[in-house]
Protein backbone atom coordinates (compact mmCIF):
# COMPACT_ATOMS: atom_id res chain seq x y z
CA UNK A 1 0.00 0.00 0.00
CA UNK A 2 1.23 3.68 -1.07
CA UNK A 3 1.47 6.52 1.72
CA UNK A 4 -1.01 8.74 0.57
CA UNK A 5 -1.35 12.84 0.90
CA UNK A 6 -4.02 12.12 3.60
CA UNK A 7 -2.17 9.69 5.56
CA UNK A 8 0.71 12.04 5.75
CA UNK A 9 -2.03 14.89 7.21
CA UNK A 10 -2.93 12.20 9.66
CA UNK A 11 1.05 11.59 10.55
CA UNK A 12 1.46 15.22 10.88
CA UNK A 13 -1.78 16.05 12.94
CA UNK A 14 -0.59 13.65 15.17
CA UNK A 15 2.66 15.00 15.34
CA UNK A 16 1.37 18.45 16.02
CA UNK A 17 -0.37 17.20 18.39
CA UNK A 18 1.99 15.53 20.39
CA UNK A 19 4.23 18.55 20.67
CA UNK A 20 1.21 20.68 21.66
CA UNK A 21 0.69 18.22 24.69
CA UNK A 22 4.18 17.59 25.11
CA UNK A 23 5.00 21.68 26.02
CA UNK A 24 1.26 21.84 27.98
CA UNK A 25 2.34 18.99 30.12
CA UNK A 26 5.99 20.46 30.47
CA UNK A 27 4.40 23.92 31.44
CA UNK A 28 2.30 22.28 34.03
CA UNK A 29 5.17 20.13 35.45
CA UNK A 30 7.49 23.61 35.69
CA UNK A 31 8.39 23.71 38.83
CA UNK A 32 6.41 21.04 40.37
CA UNK A 33 8.99 18.48 39.68
CA UNK A 34 13.10 17.27 40.18
CA UNK A 35 15.17 17.65 37.08
CA UNK A 36 15.22 14.19 35.80
CA UNK A 37 11.46 13.58 35.61
CA UNK A 38 11.99 15.83 32.25
CA UNK A 39 14.51 13.75 30.71
CA UNK A 40 11.65 10.95 31.36
CA UNK A 41 9.01 12.87 29.77
CA UNK A 42 10.77 13.81 26.71
CA UNK A 43 11.62 10.14 26.14
CA UNK A 44 8.25 9.08 26.83
CA UNK A 45 6.75 11.39 24.17
CA UNK A 46 9.66 10.25 21.52
CA UNK A 47 9.52 6.72 22.32
CA UNK A 48 5.24 6.69 22.44
CA UNK A 49 5.50 8.30 19.18
CA UNK A 50 8.43 6.66 17.52
CA UNK A 51 6.10 3.37 18.25
CA UNK A 52 2.95 5.13 16.77
CA UNK A 53 4.88 5.54 13.49
CA UNK A 54 5.91 2.06 13.27
CA UNK A 55 2.66 0.41 14.31
CA UNK A 56 1.49 2.82 10.89
CA UNK A 57 4.32 1.35 9.18
CA UNK A 58 2.94 -2.19 10.05
CA UNK A 59 -0.28 -1.51 9.49
CA UNK A 60 1.20 -0.55 5.82
CA UNK A 61 2.76 -3.73 5.47
CA UNK A 62 0.11 -5.73 6.23
CA UNK A 63 -3.39 -3.70 5.38
CA UNK A 64 -3.33 -6.13 2.01
CA UNK A 65 -2.59 -9.58 3.11
CA UNK A 66 -4.31 -9.81 6.69
CA UNK A 67 -7.01 -7.40 6.80
CA UNK A 68 -8.72 -9.74 8.73
CA UNK A 69 -6.19 -9.68 11.70
CA UNK A 70 -5.91 -6.03 11.98
CA UNK A 71 -7.95 -5.87 15.11
CA UNK A 72 -5.50 -8.79 16.81
CA UNK A 73 -2.28 -5.89 15.30
CA UNK A 74 -3.64 -3.87 17.20
CA UNK A 75 -4.04 -4.90 20.29
CA UNK A 76 -0.47 -6.69 19.96
CA UNK A 77 1.15 -3.36 19.53
CA UNK A 78 -0.39 -1.60 22.04
CA UNK A 79 0.76 -5.00 24.36
CA UNK A 80 4.49 -4.59 23.35
CA UNK A 81 4.65 -0.86 23.63
CA UNK A 82 2.92 -1.10 27.00
CA UNK A 83 5.31 -3.54 28.11
CA UNK A 84 8.37 -1.75 26.36
CA UNK A 85 7.45 1.57 28.33
CA UNK A 86 7.44 -0.14 31.22
CA UNK A 87 10.35 -1.63 30.82
CA UNK A 88 12.28 1.43 30.01
CA UNK A 89 10.85 3.36 32.02
CA UNK A 90 9.93 1.68 35.30
CA UNK A 91 13.51 1.41 36.81
CA UNK A 92 13.42 5.02 36.96
CA UNK A 93 10.05 5.65 38.26
CA UNK A 94 10.38 3.26 40.98
CA UNK A 95 13.51 4.29 42.39
CA UNK A 96 12.14 5.95 45.55
CA UNK A 97 9.49 3.09 46.22
CA UNK A 98 6.41 4.87 44.93
CA UNK A 99 4.68 5.93 41.78
CA UNK A 100 3.52 9.31 42.08
CA UNK A 101 0.24 10.51 39.94
CA UNK A 102 3.00 12.70 37.95
CA UNK A 103 5.25 9.84 37.01
CA UNK A 104 2.04 7.79 36.32
CA UNK A 105 0.32 10.87 33.78
CA UNK A 106 4.05 10.85 32.42
CA UNK A 107 3.70 7.75 30.78
CA UNK A 108 -0.23 7.76 30.32
CA UNK A 109 -0.72 10.77 28.58
CA UNK A 110 1.33 10.16 25.47
CA UNK A 111 0.55 6.45 25.44
CA UNK A 112 -3.18 7.65 25.63
CA UNK A 113 -2.65 10.09 22.75
CA UNK A 114 -1.48 7.77 20.37
CA UNK A 115 -3.58 4.66 21.51
CA UNK A 116 -6.67 7.09 20.24
CA UNK A 117 -4.53 8.07 17.40
CA UNK A 118 -3.83 4.72 16.05
CA UNK A 119 -7.23 3.22 16.91
CA UNK A 120 -8.61 6.70 15.25
CA UNK A 121 -6.51 6.14 11.95
CA UNK A 122 -7.15 2.23 11.64
CA UNK A 123 -11.22 2.24 12.32
CA UNK A 124 -10.78 5.47 8.88
CA UNK A 125 -8.75 3.05 6.58
CA UNK A 126 -11.13 -0.44 7.16
CA UNK A 127 -14.18 1.73 6.74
Amino acid sequence: MVLQKKDVLFLAITLTTIVIAFFIHLTILNGFSKPSIYVLLSLSYVVNYGVYILSLAGYFIFTKKLKNWLGYYFMSIMTVKFILLLALFMPDIKEDGIITKKEFFMLFIPYAICLIFTAKHLINKLR
